[in-house]
Order: C-alpha cells, then structure tokens, then sequence
C-alpha cells in the first residue's frame, strides 16, 4: 500500500513567530500547519516531541471545525494527519493508544471530509488507504474477522476505482485546455504533464500586505498529472495484493477456490484478475504514450509483488499446480527494472511464501511433501530464495537496514532448507547438509542481531534475531545437527536434550535481556508457525 498521504488542500507560508490570534477559519488553519511543520521537524530526531505537535495540530483543526463545521480544509487536513501518524513507522511505534483506533478516527474524519465533497479525489484516494490499513491489522489479529477485513477492502477498491475514474476525466480537461491555451500562444508556462504552474509552488499562494503582512489564503486545486494516475493505479495494485494476501491466509475462503464469492465481486480470485489486468493494461498505456521513467521500478516492483500473491491465491485454491506457481514467479521477477536490493528482497520473500503454501495443509490442495521430485522443487525455490539475497547483500549503496533484512531473511532460510530433512518430506540433500545449514544460520542471525542493533528503530528487529540465532545454538548443543531429523522418524521419540532444560531457557534470557518470558514464548511459537522449527525441537525448552 501506497504510504504517501494525499498533501494539504492549503498549505500556509513560514512566517515570523508571534502570538497567534484565532479568529477565523484560516487562523486555525494557519496554527495546525505551524504545528504539523514541526511534526516533520522533529520526526526523525524526537518522535515523541513530533507527536506532540501532532496531536496539537488536530486539536486545532477539531477546534476549527466546531466553529466552521462545513470547512473542507479543516476537515480533510485532520483526517490527512491522523492517517499519517498511524501510518507512519516513526510515529506509530510511539503511540499511546492502538494503531488501529486512530486508523478508525482517520476513517471517521475522511468521511466527514467526503460528506462535504464527494468528488474530493485526494480524499478518496487516502480513505482508501485508510480501509486497506485497517483490513491489514485485522487480518494479523486472531480474534478479529477476516470476512470483517476482506469488506473493508473491497470499500477501498470502490474508492479507488472512483478516485481513479475522477482523475481520469480532470486529467483528460487539463490536458485539453492547456493543448487549447498552446494553441493560442506558445508562451504559455506549463508543466511537463500539462498542468499550469501557479508561482514556483503549486500548493500555497499567498499575498503579503505592506503594513500587516499577514497571510491571504485560497484553496488551490493541483492539476491531475500522469503521476497522479500513476499513483492511484499502484495504491489500486498494492491493495489488491493485500487482499491476495488476506484471502490466502482466510479459514473461511481457503480451498474453497476462486468460486468463494460472485465472479464480479473483487473479493474472489477472478475478481481480482479481472481488477488486476485493468488497472495493468491502464499502465501498459501510460508507460507507451508518456515519459515516466523515473517510476519504471516503482511500476515493475509493484506488479511482481501482486503477481506473486495472486499466484500464491492460485494455488491455495487448486487453480494451478506448484510447477506452474514455480515458473509464472520467476517470469514475474525477471521484469526489467527488478535488479535492486528492494526487488530481490521482495523476490526472495515470494519463494519463501511459495515454500509456506506447499507445506501448508489446510488449503484443501493435496500435499505432496512425500513426493521426491515435490520436495526436490521446494529445495531450489529455498535455494534461490538464498541466491538472490545473497545478491542483495552484495549491491553497492545497500543500506544497513536492507543489509540486516537479508541476514535475517537467509537465516530463516536456511532453518526452512533444514526442515526439509524432517518427515514425511526426509528430503536426502537437507539431511545431508544438515550441520552447514545450521552453522548458517546461526552466523546470519547473529549478523542480523549485530546490524539491527546499529538501528535506532531497530531493537524488535534485533531481539528476534538475537533469539533465533539463541535456539540454533541450543540446537547445535543438544546434537540437533546430527540427531534432531533422525529422532522425529520414529514419531514418539523425544528430541535429545540438554543436561537441563533451565540452561536452554538461561541462553535465550540471555540473548533477550529486555524481553519478558511472555514475548519469549510468542517468539518461539511464531518460529513453529513458520515452519522455521518443529514443535518436538522445542521441547527442551
């Protein structure tokens, strides 16, 4: 999903500090972009300080609003605000209420807003955002409804096909009015996407008087560029492959193929191929007729990235085999454009999510994990899954966030290439490099550990690879590189152990000093969720 909220319907000049007088809608206008000025300012540095302002200059826009309750600028500006705060890493991570209720106040405040125009692009471009944001949150929460966040994206897909269908006809008036205005005189000031330029800064204009210079404020209305569309069609793609995502994951839609709903609903495989070859076809047109290379990766990235979830979808509903999974994902990343970090990193994570789908049972699709030749395609996937992050690692200006990401990546992959030797797959070459794989990825985690911990953001990142890496040790000295496969042949047989189960516990408390035995816990059984372990390994502790 796109992260980018839609900017200000107005935006105020930087002017001199004095004490504020709040007399008019614009006043309150005015102070909320003071403050959301200093949001940006202190966001990196002190995002505690960033949310104070924050939350200060929604106070501002709600106060406005209680005297001005019909003002668009209030309305749609605190409903912008409130979505980036919960949206934004840096500012969600610092929040004292959960991320998801402030999403909600976001979805409240952007329907307000569109009460007071319904034809707002930029406001449905974001409310959609906000919906996808939502159905995200309530699809990694357990106890929620997925059918509750599979309609909060379909609400998103309507709003973006209106936002989309909006900007398709603005673009189309701009466009001919300034082919009109070129036509009549060639000195015309236009931009290169043919909207006219106002001054050098499209979003605030303003007139300073002699004797107060004090701001005169108007709503400035952008013109729609091919950017514009450019982004409304990526957010459309991104939000299609969240639904890709929830829907392969849903007890309810598993298995159930793509008949689980009406063949026009989007909420249903060929709904979402249909909705996908649209929105594809629209870029196709764009990139052939208009100079947009600078987002080609952009373009390409999002667009493998959907590929590969609806071929994931595909063959979790028995549309496809896992040859044909196997193959159609590795045309989708071969796209010109795909060559950077973030690509192969992406790429890596759609092998290791076609791993996840083969071994998982409840999709109503048969296992073949006993089939030689099955295992023996699941190897190469998890082996080119550690290629290319491997090339990732290997590029040149790779920050060290990306660099960490591989490290922890190639660690779960290697403990994914392990569980290979586990029954009923007992793949032989697994077995065979059992020790190395191990010994991988202990050295991975600890890079990871070592890199994320260099972060100032980094620390959940770190703790969870200081605790990965801490139970392949404890493997590796309980003989688990050796005996770990061989003792779970038999089924009944315990996993060997360390002399004590407590000095297991005492190496991850010791990896984890800051954590509690409860995020511990969590931890572990997210690594036998994701097939990184076996339940019997974990016995020992």
């Amino acid at each position: 999903m796109s992260s980018r909220p839609k900017a200000f319907l107005k935006q105020a000049k930087a002017k001199k500090k004095k004490e504020q007088i709040l007399d008019d809608a614009d006043d309150y206008l005015a102070a909320a972009v003071d403050n959301e000025d200093a949001v940006g300012k202190h966001r990196a540095g002190d995002p505690l300080k960033s949310l104070r302002f924050a939350r200060r200059a929604i106070e501002l826009y709600q106060e406005g609003l209680a005297k001005w309750p019909r003002n668009l600028d209030l309305a749609y500006n605190k409903a912008r605000l409130e979505l980036e705060i919960a949206t934004h890493p840096l500012l969600a991570k610092h929040l004292d209420v959960p991320v998801i209720d402030v999403l909600y106040e976001s979805l409240n405040s952007h329907q307000y807003a569109l009460s007071l125009d319904h034809d707002n692009a930029d406001a449905l471009f974001n409310i959609a955002q906000v919906l996808t944001s939502i159905a995200e949150h309530i699809a990694k929460d357990d106890s929620m409804s997925d059918t509750e966040a599979l309609n909060f994206l379909e609400q998103a897909l309507e709003y973006q096909s209106r936002c989309l269908s909006l900007q398709e006809r603005k673009y189309a008036e701009t466009r001919d009015l300034y082919q009109e205005a070129a036509g009549q005189s060639s000195g015309a000031d236009a931009d290169d996407d043919g909207g006219a330029r106002i001054g050098t800064n499209t979003r605030s204009i303003y007139e300073e008087q002699e004797h107060e210079q004090e701001e005169q404020w108007v709503s400035v209305v952008e013109p729609v560029t091919i950017d514009t569309l450019v982004d409304t069609i990526l957010s459309q793609l991104s939000t299609l492959t969240t639904l890709c995502s929830v829907l392969s994951t849903s007890r309810h839609w598993r298995g159930r193929g793509s008949n689980a709903s009406t063949a026009s609903s989007p909420v249903s495989l060929s709904g979402i191929e249909a909705c996908s070859t649209k929105a594809n076809e629209m870029l196709q047109v764009i990139t052939r007729t208009e100079n947009i290379a600078s987002r080609t990766h952009e373009i390409a990235l999002t667009k493998a990235i959907l590929a590969g979830n609806l071929l994931e979808l595909a063959y979790r509903s028995g549309s496809i085999d896992i040859g044909v999974y196997k193959s159609e994902l590795e045309k989708a990343f071969a796209a010109q454009g795909l060559d950077t970090s973030d690509a192969q990193i992406s790429y890596a994570r759609t092998l290791l999510a076609l791993n996840a789908a083969a071994t998982d049972s409840g999709t109503g699709v048969p296992l073949e994990v006993e089939n030689q030749d099955f295992a023996n395609l699941r190897w190469n996937a998890l082996s080119k899954a550690q290629k290319v992050l491997t090339s990732a690692a290997s590029l040149s200006k790779t920050d060290t966030e990306t660099l960490a990401t591989t490290h922890m990546l190639r660690g779960d992959t290697s403990l994914l290439l392990l569980a290979l030797a586990y029954p009923p797959t007992s793949f032989t070459q697994a077995a065979t490099n059992a020790n190395q794989l191990l010994k991988n990825a202990e050295v991975f985690y600890r890079n990871a550990h070592k890199l994320f911990g260099t972060l100032a953001d980094g620390q959940d990142e770190r703790d969870i690879a200081g605790l990965r890496g801490a139970v392949v040790l404890i493997l590796q000295r309980n003989n688990g590189g050796n005996a770990l496969w061989e003792s779970t042949q038999g089924g009944a047989r315990d996993v060997p152990r360390d002399s004590s189960q407590g000095d297991a516990r005492d190496v991850l408390r010791g990896a984890t000093q800051s954590r509690k035995d409860d995020w511990r816990n969590d931890q572990l059984q997210d690594m036998i969720d994701e097939g990184l372990v076996q339940p019997e390994a974990l016995r020992m502790l």
